[in-house]
Protein backbone atom coordinates (compact mmCIF):
# COMPACT_ATOMS: atom_id res chain seq x y z
CA UNK A 1 0.00 0.00 0.00
CA UNK A 2 1.35 3.74 -0.78
CA UNK A 3 2.06 5.62 1.93
CA UNK A 4 1.19 9.67 1.89
CA UNK A 5 2.46 12.44 4.14
CA UNK A 6 -0.06 14.14 6.06
CA UNK A 7 0.40 18.20 6.85
CA UNK A 8 -0.22 18.38 10.47
CA UNK A 9 -2.42 21.48 11.58
CA UNK A 10 -4.61 22.54 14.48
CA UNK A 11 -8.19 21.50 14.42
CA UNK A 12 -10.73 23.23 16.78
CA UNK A 13 -13.53 20.84 17.93
CA UNK A 14 -17.13 21.20 15.98
CA UNK A 15 -18.65 19.14 18.84
CA UNK A 16 -22.24 20.25 18.97
CA UNK A 17 -22.52 20.28 15.36
CA UNK A 18 -24.19 17.82 13.34
CA UNK A 19 -22.89 19.09 9.49
CA UNK A 20 -19.04 18.36 9.36
CA UNK A 21 -18.48 19.05 5.52
CA UNK A 22 -20.29 20.10 2.40
CA UNK A 23 -22.58 19.44 1.23
CA UNK A 24 -20.17 20.16 -1.95
CA UNK A 25 -21.65 20.32 -5.10
CA UNK A 26 -18.69 20.25 -6.93
CA UNK A 27 -19.36 23.99 -9.52
CA UNK A 28 -15.30 24.81 -9.45
CA UNK A 29 -12.06 22.72 -9.43
CA UNK A 30 -10.32 22.65 -6.72
CA UNK A 31 -9.11 19.23 -6.62
CA UNK A 32 -5.71 18.72 -5.42
CA UNK A 33 -3.42 15.91 -7.68
CA UNK A 34 0.46 14.89 -6.70
CA UNK A 35 1.86 12.54 -4.53
CA UNK A 36 0.54 14.21 -0.91
CA UNK A 37 -1.45 17.40 0.18
CA UNK A 38 -2.53 18.95 3.23
CA UNK A 39 -4.92 17.34 5.04
CA UNK A 40 -7.55 20.26 4.68
CA UNK A 41 -7.99 20.07 0.80
CA UNK A 42 -9.95 17.42 -1.29
CA UNK A 43 -6.75 15.51 -2.40
CA UNK A 44 -7.01 12.62 -5.60
CA UNK A 45 -3.24 10.82 -5.95
CA UNK A 46 -1.89 10.81 -9.54
CA UNK A 47 -0.13 7.77 -9.66
CA UNK A 48 -2.85 6.17 -11.31
CA UNK A 49 -5.26 8.36 -13.90
CA UNK A 50 -6.55 10.13 -10.84
CA UNK A 51 -10.52 11.11 -9.78
CA UNK A 52 -10.59 14.60 -11.81
CA UNK A 53 -13.06 17.43 -12.13
CA UNK A 54 -15.83 17.37 -14.63
CA UNK A 55 -17.60 20.90 -15.40
CA UNK A 56 -21.24 19.31 -16.74
CA UNK A 57 -22.92 16.04 -15.84
CA UNK A 58 -23.64 16.15 -12.26
CA UNK A 59 -26.32 16.28 -9.69
CA UNK A 60 -26.63 19.50 -10.80
CA UNK A 61 -23.52 21.14 -12.09
CA UNK A 62 -20.26 19.35 -12.00
CA UNK A 63 -19.10 16.46 -10.16
CA UNK A 64 -16.06 14.45 -9.59
CA UNK A 65 -15.00 10.91 -11.08
CA UNK A 66 -13.45 8.71 -13.45
CA UNK A 67 -14.17 7.44 -16.94
CA UNK A 68 -12.29 5.08 -18.93
CA UNK A 69 -11.97 1.57 -20.96
CA UNK A 70 -8.50 -0.96 -20.78
CA UNK A 71 -8.37 0.53 -17.87
CA UNK A 72 -6.03 -2.35 -16.34
CA UNK A 73 -7.47 -2.88 -13.35
CA UNK A 74 -7.76 0.71 -12.26
CA UNK A 75 -8.07 2.08 -8.51
CA UNK A 76 -7.64 5.15 -7.03
CA UNK A 77 -9.25 7.26 -4.58
CA UNK A 78 -10.71 10.36 -3.27
CA UNK A 79 -9.81 11.72 0.25
CA UNK A 80 -12.37 14.55 1.76
CA UNK A 81 -10.57 17.23 4.12
CA UNK A 82 -10.31 15.70 7.62
CA UNK A 83 -13.50 16.33 9.84
CA UNK A 84 -13.43 16.81 13.76
CA UNK A 85 -15.51 14.09 15.17
CA UNK A 86 -14.94 14.59 19.07
CA UNK A 87 -17.70 13.24 20.90
CA UNK A 88 -18.83 11.28 18.41
CA UNK A 89 -19.38 7.87 17.87
CA UNK A 90 -20.54 6.99 14.59
CA UNK A 91 -20.41 9.46 10.99
CA UNK A 92 -22.17 9.31 8.13
CA UNK A 93 -20.73 10.29 4.66
CA UNK A 94 -24.04 10.82 1.89
CA UNK A 95 -23.12 12.04 -1.41
CA UNK A 96 -24.89 11.27 -4.83
CA UNK A 97 -23.15 8.48 -7.06
CA UNK A 98 -23.27 7.34 -10.83
CA UNK A 99 -21.56 4.43 -12.40
CA UNK A 100 -21.39 1.50 -14.77
CA UNK A 101 -22.61 -1.85 -14.66
CA UNK A 102 -21.53 -4.66 -16.77
CA UNK A 103 -22.99 -8.43 -16.14
CA UNK A 104 -19.76 -9.63 -17.12
CA UNK A 105 -17.91 -8.03 -14.31
CA UNK A 106 -19.05 -8.56 -11.04
CA UNK A 107 -15.77 -7.29 -9.23
CA UNK A 108 -16.83 -3.71 -10.25
CA UNK A 109 -17.17 -2.03 -6.34
CA UNK A 110 -16.45 0.90 -4.26
CA UNK A 111 -14.65 0.74 -0.88
CA UNK A 112 -14.88 3.15 2.27
CA UNK A 113 -11.89 4.09 5.25
CA UNK A 114 -10.30 6.24 7.38
CA UNK A 115 -7.44 7.58 8.56
CA UNK A 116 -7.32 8.24 12.14
CA UNK A 117 -5.00 6.95 15.30
CA UNK A 118 -2.19 6.97 12.74
CA UNK A 119 -3.57 4.01 10.70
CA UNK A 120 -6.71 3.17 7.86
CA UNK A 121 -9.50 1.60 9.35
CA UNK A 122 -11.47 -0.01 7.72
CA UNK A 123 -15.00 0.71 10.19
CA UNK A 124 -17.98 1.01 7.68
CA UNK A 125 -20.99 -0.62 9.49
CA UNK A 126 -23.73 0.15 6.93
CA UNK A 127 -23.87 1.40 3.94
CA UNK A 128 -27.34 2.24 1.65
CA UNK A 129 -28.27 3.09 -1.46
CA UNK A 130 -31.68 5.17 -2.43
CA UNK A 131 -32.59 3.34 1.27
CA UNK A 132 -31.70 0.27 0.95
CA UNK A 133 -28.86 -1.50 2.33
CA UNK A 134 -26.06 -2.67 -0.62
CA UNK A 135 -23.34 -3.36 1.91
CA UNK A 136 -20.44 -5.44 0.56
CA UNK A 137 -18.22 -7.11 3.00
CA UNK A 138 -14.31 -7.57 0.87
CA UNK A 139 -12.58 -8.92 4.18
CA UNK A 140 -9.35 -7.63 4.24
CA UNK A 141 -9.85 -5.10 1.94
CA UNK A 142 -12.82 -3.33 3.91
CA UNK A 143 -16.87 -2.52 2.94
CA UNK A 144 -18.36 -1.22 0.37
CA UNK A 145 -20.89 -1.40 -2.62
CA UNK A 146 -20.63 -3.48 -6.19
CA UNK A 147 -21.28 -1.79 -8.98
CA UNK A 148 -24.71 -4.55 -9.62
CA UNK A 149 -26.75 -2.38 -11.82
CA UNK A 150 -26.24 1.07 -13.28
CA UNK A 151 -26.76 3.95 -11.26
CA UNK A 152 -27.73 7.77 -12.16
CA UNK A 153 -27.71 10.55 -9.13
CA UNK A 154 -28.23 7.78 -6.58
CA UNK A 155 -28.59 8.52 -2.76
CA UNK A 156 -25.83 7.24 -1.09
CA UNK A 157 -25.31 6.64 2.40
CA UNK A 158 -21.98 5.62 4.29
CA UNK A 159 -22.02 4.99 8.07
CA UNK A 160 -18.37 4.96 9.79
CA UNK A 161 -18.88 3.48 13.42
CA UNK A 162 -16.19 5.34 15.76
CA UNK A 163 -16.23 3.21 18.73
CA UNK A 164 -12.78 2.32 18.27
CA UNK A 165 -11.20 5.16 17.01
CA UNK A 166 -9.25 7.44 20.29
CA UNK A 167 -8.52 10.55 18.79
CA UNK A 168 -11.31 12.02 16.75
CA UNK A 169 -9.58 15.14 16.03
CA UNK A 170 -8.89 14.77 12.58
CA UNK A 171 -10.64 11.68 10.61
CA UNK A 172 -9.30 11.62 7.24
CA UNK A 173 -12.38 9.72 4.82
CA UNK A 174 -11.36 7.78 1.47
CA UNK A 175 -13.57 6.80 -1.78
CA UNK A 176 -12.19 4.31 -2.95
CA UNK A 177 -13.61 2.98 -6.73
CA UNK A 178 -11.82 -0.16 -8.30
CA UNK A 179 -12.25 -1.56 -12.05
CA UNK A 180 -11.14 -5.21 -11.55
CA UNK A 181 -10.84 -5.57 -15.63
CA UNK A 182 -8.69 -4.85 -18.46
CA UNK A 183 -11.03 -4.82 -21.38
CA UNK A 184 -12.36 -2.58 -24.41
CA UNK A 185 -15.76 -1.67 -21.84
CA UNK A 186 -16.05 1.86 -20.70
CA UNK A 187 -15.97 2.04 -16.84
CA UNK A 188 -16.97 5.10 -15.14
CA UNK A 189 -17.74 6.31 -11.82
CA UNK A 190 -18.88 9.92 -10.68
CA UNK A 191 -19.52 11.56 -7.08
CA UNK A 192 -21.30 14.78 -6.39
CA UNK A 193 -22.96 16.38 -3.41
CA UNK A 194 -20.79 14.60 -0.79
CA UNK A 195 -21.45 15.80 2.83
CA UNK A 196 -20.01 14.41 6.09
CA UNK A 197 -22.47 14.97 9.42
CA UNK A 198 -22.70 12.95 12.88
CA UNK A 199 -24.85 9.88 12.05
CA UNK A 200 -26.45 10.33 15.44
CA UNK A 201 -27.72 13.99 15.00
CA UNK A 202 -31.02 11.96 14.22
CA UNK A 203 -31.73 9.34 16.23
CA UNK A 204 -32.26 6.23 14.16
CA UNK A 205 -35.86 4.96 15.18
CA UNK A 206 -38.53 2.83 13.55
CA UNK A 207 -42.04 3.67 13.46
CA UNK A 208 -44.51 0.52 13.70
CA UNK A 209 -47.76 0.30 11.22
CA UNK A 210 -51.37 0.58 13.23
CA UNK A 211 -52.93 -2.02 14.61
CA UNK A 212 -55.05 -4.22 12.40
CA UNK A 213 -57.50 -6.87 12.60
CA UNK A 214 -58.53 -10.46 10.72
CA UNK A 215 -60.39 -13.56 10.63
CA UNK A 216 -58.68 -16.21 11.92
CA UNK A 217 -59.09 -18.22 8.03
CA UNK A 218 -57.26 -15.38 6.84
CA UNK A 219 -54.82 -16.23 4.08
CA UNK A 220 -51.01 -16.07 5.07
CA UNK A 221 -50.04 -12.60 5.48
CA UNK A 222 -46.87 -10.88 4.48
CA UNK A 223 -46.45 -7.91 7.05
CA UNK A 224 -45.35 -4.74 6.17
CA UNK A 225 -45.85 -1.17 6.64
CA UNK A 226 -43.06 -0.97 9.64
CA UNK A 227 -40.92 1.75 8.24
CA UNK A 228 -38.04 2.05 7.46
CA UNK A 229 -38.68 -1.23 5.96
CA UNK A 230 -35.55 -3.72 5.86
CA UNK A 231 -36.17 -5.04 9.68
CA UNK A 232 -37.74 -8.19 11.19
CA UNK A 233 -40.94 -9.37 12.33
CA UNK A 234 -41.55 -11.51 15.24
CA UNK A 235 -44.20 -12.71 17.30
CA UNK A 236 -46.75 -15.27 17.57
CA UNK A 237 -47.79 -16.67 14.42
CA UNK A 238 -44.74 -15.10 12.16
CA UNK A 239 -42.43 -16.90 9.92
CA UNK A 240 -39.75 -14.91 7.77
CA UNK A 241 -41.93 -11.95 7.80
CA UNK A 242 -45.33 -13.79 7.08
CA UNK A 243 -48.27 -13.72 9.52
CA UNK A 244 -50.53 -16.85 9.32
CA UNK A 245 -53.64 -16.09 11.74
CA UNK A 246 -54.53 -19.58 12.11
CA UNK A 247 -51.19 -20.90 13.43
CA UNK A 248 -51.41 -17.53 15.80
CA UNK A 249 -54.97 -18.57 17.24
CA UNK A 250 -57.89 -16.42 18.31
CA UNK A 251 -56.63 -13.36 20.23
CA UNK A 252 -54.43 -10.45 20.34
CA UNK A 253 -50.82 -11.24 19.67
CA UNK A 254 -48.33 -8.55 19.66
CA UNK A 255 -45.91 -8.47 16.71
CA UNK A 256 -42.18 -7.12 17.08
CA UNK A 257 -40.34 -5.37 14.69
CA UNK A 258 -36.65 -4.65 14.98
CA UNK A 259 -34.43 -2.37 12.58
CA UNK A 260 -30.84 -1.07 12.29
CA UNK A 261 -28.98 1.44 10.24
CA UNK A 262 -25.65 -0.19 10.71
CA UNK A 263 -25.36 1.09 14.10
CA UNK A 264 -27.61 1.88 16.50
CA UNK A 265 -31.24 -1.03 16.58
CA UNK A 266 -34.69 -0.01 17.39
CA UNK A 267 -38.37 -2.01 17.48
CA UNK A 268 -41.27 -1.00 18.57
CA UNK A 269 -44.78 -3.38 18.61
CA UNK A 270 -48.38 -3.53 16.68
CA UNK A 271 -51.24 -5.88 17.38
CA UNK A 272 -52.72 -8.16 15.24
CA UNK A 273 -56.36 -8.88 16.55
CA UNK A 274 -57.25 -12.34 15.20
CA UNK A 275 -61.07 -13.36 15.43
CA UNK A 276 -63.09 -16.48 15.48
CA UNK A 277 -65.44 -17.08 12.74
CA UNK A 278 -69.22 -17.89 13.58
CA UNK A 279 -70.63 -21.16 14.37
CA UNK A 280 -73.48 -21.63 12.74
CA UNK A 281 -76.29 -23.78 14.42
CA UNK A 282 -78.67 -24.79 11.20
CA UNK A 283 -82.29 -26.71 11.32
CA UNK A 284 -83.91 -28.49 8.52
CA UNK A 285 -87.32 -29.06 8.98
CA UNK A 286 -89.05 -31.51 8.26
CA UNK A 287 -86.27 -32.95 6.44
CA UNK A 288 -83.41 -33.13 4.00
CA UNK A 289 -85.28 -35.53 2.02
CA UNK A 290 -88.95 -35.13 1.07
CA UNK A 291 -91.80 -35.10 -1.21
CA UNK A 292 -92.88 -32.90 -3.87
CA UNK A 293 -94.29 -29.87 -2.73
CA UNK A 294 -93.65 -30.08 0.66
CA UNK A 295 -92.70 -26.82 2.56
CA UNK A 296 -89.07 -26.77 3.91
CA UNK A 297 -88.14 -24.54 6.26
CA UNK A 298 -84.43 -23.72 6.77
CA UNK A 299 -83.46 -21.97 10.11
CA UNK A 300 -79.71 -20.93 10.85
CA UNK A 301 -78.24 -18.58 14.02
CA UNK A 302 -75.02 -17.93 15.88
CA UNK A 303 -74.06 -15.14 13.44
CA UNK A 304 -75.02 -11.04 13.36
CA UNK A 305 -76.60 -11.41 9.54
CA UNK A 306 -77.93 -14.67 7.89
CA UNK A 307 -77.94 -15.25 3.98
CA UNK A 308 -79.47 -18.12 1.96
CA UNK A 309 -78.25 -19.10 -1.33
CA UNK A 310 -81.53 -18.95 -4.09
CA UNK A 311 -83.58 -16.32 -2.78
CA UNK A 312 -84.01 -18.59 0.52
CA UNK A 313 -85.19 -16.66 3.57
CA UNK A 314 -83.54 -17.15 7.20
CA UNK A 315 -87.03 -19.24 8.91
CA UNK A 316 -89.49 -18.75 6.29
CA UNK A 317 -90.62 -22.11 4.76
CA UNK A 318 -90.90 -22.51 1.12
CA UNK A 319 -90.98 -25.35 -1.60
CA UNK A 320 -87.95 -26.40 -2.35
CA UNK A 321 -85.89 -28.32 -5.24
CA UNK A 322 -82.93 -31.08 -5.47
CA UNK A 323 -80.20 -29.10 -5.05
CA UNK A 324 -77.40 -27.67 -2.55
CA UNK A 325 -78.70 -24.77 0.08
CA UNK A 326 -75.53 -22.30 0.64
CA UNK A 327 -75.97 -20.56 3.98
CA UNK A 328 -73.45 -17.83 5.05
CA UNK A 329 -72.96 -15.93 8.48
CA UNK A 330 -71.25 -12.82 8.95
CA UNK A 331 -70.09 -11.74 12.91
CA UNK A 332 -69.90 -8.37 13.91
CA UNK A 333 -66.31 -8.20 13.14
CA UNK A 334 -66.74 -9.39 9.38
CA UNK A 335 -65.69 -12.97 9.67
CA UNK A 336 -67.97 -15.13 7.63
CA UNK A 337 -68.57 -18.77 7.66
CA UNK A 338 -71.03 -21.01 4.97
CA UNK A 339 -72.07 -24.27 5.44
CA UNK A 340 -74.19 -26.33 2.71
CA UNK A 341 -77.50 -28.31 2.96
CA UNK A 342 -78.16 -30.53 0.11
CA UNK A 343 -82.01 -31.00 -0.14
CA UNK A 344 -82.92 -34.14 -2.32
CA UNK A 345 -86.99 -34.12 -3.33
CA UNK A 346 -88.48 -37.02 -4.58
CA UNK A 347 -91.39 -37.02 -7.25
CA UNK A 348 -95.03 -38.15 -5.67
CA UNK A 349 -95.99 -41.18 -7.14
CA UNK A 350 -98.38 -41.29 -10.12
CA UNK A 351 -101.68 -43.67 -8.49
CA UNK A 352 -105.16 -44.16 -10.55
CA UNK A 353 -108.13 -45.81 -9.33
CA UNK A 354 -110.68 -47.21 -11.52
CA UNK A 355 -113.17 -49.53 -9.40
CA UNK A 356 -114.92 -52.62 -11.35
CA UNK A 357 -118.31 -51.39 -10.64
CA UNK A 358 -119.90 -48.35 -11.19
CA UNK A 359 -123.56 -49.35 -8.56
CA UNK A 360 -123.90 -51.88 -6.13
CA UNK A 361 -127.03 -52.84 -4.04
CA UNK A 362 -127.71 -51.64 -0.23
CA UNK A 363 -129.53 -52.45 1.98
CA UNK A 364 -130.63 -51.37 5.71
CA UNK A 365 -130.62 -55.23 7.13
CA UNK A 366 -128.32 -55.95 10.12
CA UNK A 367 -125.62 -57.24 8.35
CA UNK A 368 -124.58 -55.25 5.25
CA UNK A 369 -123.45 -56.96 2.21
CA UNK A 370 -119.77 -56.42 1.02
CA UNK A 371 -117.82 -55.84 -2.23
CA UNK A 372 -114.63 -56.35 -2.49
CA UNK A 373 -112.05 -53.19 -3.45
CA UNK A 374 -109.69 -53.50 -6.60
CA UNK A 375 -108.66 -51.20 -9.46
CA UNK A 376 -105.82 -49.25 -7.84
CA UNK A 377 -102.92 -49.19 -9.00
CA UNK A 378 -99.74 -49.61 -8.13
CA UNK A 379 -100.70 -52.66 -6.18
CA UNK A 380 -100.22 -52.47 -2.44
CA UNK A 381 -101.92 -49.37 -1.43
CA UNK A 382 -104.84 -48.54 1.33
CA UNK A 383 -108.60 -47.79 -0.12
CA UNK A 384 -110.47 -45.59 2.63
CA UNK A 385 -113.85 -43.72 2.29
CA UNK A 386 -117.29 -43.35 4.18
CA UNK A 387 -118.45 -46.50 3.20
CA UNK A 388 -115.26 -48.75 3.11
CA UNK A 389 -113.77 -51.04 5.72
CA UNK A 390 -110.30 -52.19 5.16
CA UNK A 391 -110.73 -53.80 1.39
CA UNK A 392 -114.23 -53.46 1.00
CA UNK A 393 -117.09 -51.44 0.18
CA UNK A 394 -119.96 -51.47 2.57
CA UNK A 395 -123.57 -51.82 0.74
CA UNK A 396 -125.21 -49.80 3.76
CA UNK A 397 -128.58 -47.50 2.75
CA UNK A 398 -129.26 -46.64 6.26
CA UNK A 399 -129.48 -43.17 5.15
CA UNK A 400 -131.04 -43.65 1.67
CA UNK A 401 -129.36 -44.16 -1.92
CA UNK A 402 -125.97 -42.13 -2.07
CA UNK A 403 -123.07 -41.75 -4.00
CA UNK A 404 -120.09 -43.04 -2.04
CA UNK A 405 -116.34 -41.77 -2.86
CA UNK A 406 -113.51 -44.22 -2.25
CA UNK A 407 -110.01 -43.39 -1.87
CA UNK A 408 -106.92 -45.26 -2.81
CA UNK A 409 -103.71 -44.32 -1.57
CA UNK A 410 -100.09 -45.33 -2.40
CA UNK A 411 -97.12 -44.60 -0.48
CA UNK A 412 -93.81 -45.73 -2.36
CA UNK A 413 -90.39 -46.80 -0.71
CA UNK A 414 -89.47 -42.71 0.10
CA UNK A 415 -92.68 -42.17 2.04
CA UNK A 416 -94.31 -40.07 -0.56
CA UNK A 417 -97.83 -40.44 -1.52
CA UNK A 418 -100.21 -39.62 -3.95
CA UNK A 419 -104.60 -40.99 -3.38
CA UNK A 420 -106.46 -41.17 -6.89
CA UNK A 421 -110.34 -41.33 -6.16
CA UNK A 422 -113.55 -43.36 -7.91
CA UNK A 423 -117.35 -43.09 -7.31
CA UNK A 424 -119.38 -45.35 -6.80
CA UNK A 425 -123.72 -45.59 -6.48
CA UNK A 426 -125.01 -47.33 -3.60
CA UNK A 427 -128.62 -48.46 -4.50
CA UNK A 428 -131.63 -49.48 -2.42
CA UNK A 429 -132.49 -52.61 -3.41
CA UNK A 430 -134.80 -53.43 -1.19
CA UNK A 431 -137.63 -51.76 -3.53
CA UNK A 432 -137.58 -54.96 -5.30
CA UNK A 433 -135.72 -53.41 -8.23
CA UNK A 434 -133.33 -55.10 -9.79
CA UNK A 435 -130.18 -53.75 -10.10
CA UNK A 436 -128.63 -54.72 -13.33
CA UNK A 437 -125.24 -54.02 -14.84
CA UNK A 438 -124.67 -52.07 -17.21
CA UNK A 439 -124.68 -54.18 -20.49
CA UNK A 440 -127.99 -53.21 -21.33
CA UNK A 441 -127.10 -50.09 -21.77
CA UNK A 442 -123.72 -47.76 -22.79
CA UNK A 443 -122.62 -44.23 -22.89
CA UNK A 444 -120.46 -42.39 -25.74
CA UNK A 445 -118.33 -40.29 -26.08
CA UNK A 446 -116.39 -40.82 -22.29
CA UNK A 447 -114.95 -38.53 -21.90
CA UNK A 448 -117.27 -36.19 -23.70
CA UNK A 449 -117.34 -32.00 -23.94
CA UNK A 450 -120.42 -30.96 -25.16
CA UNK A 451 -122.85 -34.53 -25.25
CA UNK A 452 -123.13 -37.78 -24.69
CA UNK A 453 -125.02 -40.27 -26.26
CA UNK A 454 -127.22 -42.96 -24.59
CA UNK A 455 -127.38 -46.52 -26.23
CA UNK A 456 -130.37 -48.77 -24.61
CA UNK A 457 -132.54 -51.43 -25.25
CA UNK A 458 -135.54 -49.82 -25.77
CA UNK A 459 -137.09 -50.55 -22.06
CA UNK A 460 -135.55 -47.73 -20.10
CA UNK A 461 -138.25 -44.75 -19.08
CA UNK A 462 -135.92 -41.82 -17.72
CA UNK A 463 -132.14 -40.82 -17.36
CA UNK A 464 -130.95 -38.36 -14.46
CA UNK A 465 -127.45 -36.59 -14.51
CA UNK A 466 -125.92 -36.48 -10.93
CA UNK A 467 -122.61 -34.47 -9.62
CA UNK A 468 -120.24 -36.59 -6.99
CA UNK A 469 -121.65 -34.23 -4.48
CA UNK A 470 -125.54 -35.80 -5.18
CA UNK A 471 -127.25 -33.13 -7.02
CA UNK A 472 -129.21 -33.98 -10.03
CA UNK A 473 -127.89 -31.90 -12.93
CA UNK A 474 -130.22 -33.30 -16.21
CA UNK A 475 -132.99 -35.41 -16.20
CA UNK A 476 -134.79 -36.64 -19.30
CA UNK A 477 -137.22 -39.23 -20.37
CA UNK A 478 -137.16 -41.52 -23.07
CA UNK A 479 -139.85 -42.07 -25.88
CA UNK A 480 -141.37 -45.12 -26.98
CA UNK A 481 -139.37 -47.25 -29.09
CA UNK A 482 -136.51 -45.23 -28.86
CA UNK A 483 -133.34 -46.66 -28.53
CA UNK A 484 -130.61 -43.88 -28.72
CA UNK A 485 -131.21 -40.64 -26.30
CA UNK A 486 -128.57 -36.92 -26.96
CA UNK A 487 -127.70 -35.26 -23.54
CA UNK A 488 -127.01 -32.03 -23.64
CA UNK A 489 -123.58 -31.57 -21.01
CA UNK A 490 -122.01 -28.37 -22.08
CA UNK A 491 -123.24 -26.44 -18.86
CA UNK A 492 -121.49 -28.91 -16.63
CA UNK A 493 -118.42 -27.77 -15.04
CA UNK A 494 -115.59 -29.84 -15.45
CA UNK A 495 -115.48 -33.35 -13.57
CA UNK A 496 -117.10 -36.90 -12.88
CA UNK A 497 -120.73 -37.58 -13.22
CA UNK A 498 -123.20 -40.26 -12.59
CA UNK A 499 -125.76 -41.46 -15.31
CA UNK A 500 -128.40 -43.35 -13.73
CA UNK A 501 -131.13 -44.96 -15.48
CA UNK A 502 -134.41 -46.27 -14.15
CA UNK A 503 -136.58 -48.98 -16.32
CA UNK A 504 -140.18 -50.58 -15.54
CA UNK A 505 -138.42 -53.67 -13.62
CA UNK A 506 -134.31 -52.88 -13.68
CA UNK A 507 -131.98 -49.82 -12.45
CA UNK A 508 -128.52 -48.74 -12.66
CA UNK A 509 -125.85 -46.11 -12.66
CA UNK A 510 -122.87 -45.47 -15.21
CA UNK A 511 -120.20 -42.95 -14.91
CA UNK A 512 -118.78 -40.43 -17.17
CA UNK A 513 -116.41 -37.51 -17.39
CA UNK A 514 -117.07 -34.02 -18.64
CA UNK A 515 -113.49 -32.27 -19.90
Amino acid sequence: MKKFLFALVFILPLVGYSQLLGPEPFNSDFIVHGSSAANTVWFAPDYYTPIDYVTTGGCTGGRIGYSGSWNNYWGNFIRLPQVNATGLDSLKLTFDVSHSYFASQPNDWCRFYVWADDGYKKIVSAVRINGTSVIYDSGANGKGFKFTETRSCAAAEVVFDLSTIVDKSSILIFLEPNCGYNNSNTFYVYFDNISVASAAATPFSVTCRTDTSMCIDHPAWTLSGCTPAGGTYSGDGVTSGIFNPAAAGVGVHSIKYVATDGIDTDSCNFNITVNSIPVLNISVSPNDTLCYDTPLTLTASGAATIQWSNGVQNGIAFIPSSQPYIVTGTDANGCQSDSTINIVVNALPMVSLNLPYDSVCGYSMPVFPTYPLSGGLPQGGAYSGNSVNGSDLIGDIVMGNHYSVVYYTFTDNHGCSSTASDSVYIWDCETGIQQQTTSAISVYPNPATNSIFILHDGKVESFEIISVDGKTVFTSKTASGELKTEADISHLEKGNYFLRWLGADASGVISFVKE
